[in-house]
């Protein structure tokens, strides 16, 4: 339900990333690679899938051409000029060439059914850390816990030889217990 809250608020977008390594060194490798990827692209303008394009490709033309799926990302994530560019895109759409990562690379959106293991993915850590700070929360209020002022810079100071906690009194109680220096 929360993957499908994600799909309908449209704020987190998942791609499949179509990428070739460029070597610099080499210019009608560098070339050779970027007519591949605009064949490919201009394939998808006719409604080919970015996998149908490839294939009709020569094999030795798509050699040493990577398919990466990362998880989601939302718009503030990525650098703002290929935000510009990608997020534009509708579903089952695919970028023109684009230089980046050391390469050569052609963004796909993904379909929303396509994107959902890439937006769980984004979406996993973001709940297990709100759910870790209610959890938090509620041992702070439920035990009283209460940091002692000064608590803190005490503890630094003793990361330094010799390792000792200045001052005597406790630097955090709860109910029940304490934590002596």
């Amino acid at each position: 339900a929360q993957v499908d809250s994600l799909v309908r608020g449209n704020g987190v977008r998942a791609f499949r990333i179509h990428r070739f390594d460029v070597d610099p060194a080499d210019d009608s490798l560098s070339s050779a690679r970027a007519d591949v990827l605009f064949s490919i692209y201009s394939a998808t303008l006719n409604n080919q899938s970015v996998a149908q394009a490839t294939a009709a490709q020569p094999a030795m033309a798509v050699r040493g051409l990577r398919v990466d799926t990362p998880p989601a990302f939302s718009y503030d994530e990525i650098p703002p000029e290929l935000a510009r560019v990608i997020w534009r895109l509708s579903e089952g759409e695919t970028s023109r060439p684009l230089a980046g990562s050391g390469g050569l690379q052609l963004f796909e959106r993904l379909t929303a059914s396509e994107g959902r293991p890439a937006l769980t993915a984004w979406l996993q850590p973001r709940l297990q850390d709100a759910a870790d700070r209610r959890f938090v929360d509620s041992l702070v209020t439920t035990l009283q816990l209460e940091v002692a002022d000064g608590a803190v810079e005490r503890l630094r100071s003793a990361m330094n030889e010799p390792i000792a906690v200045n001052g005597e009194t406790a630097l955090a109680t709860w109910d029940g217990g304490e934590l002596s220096p």
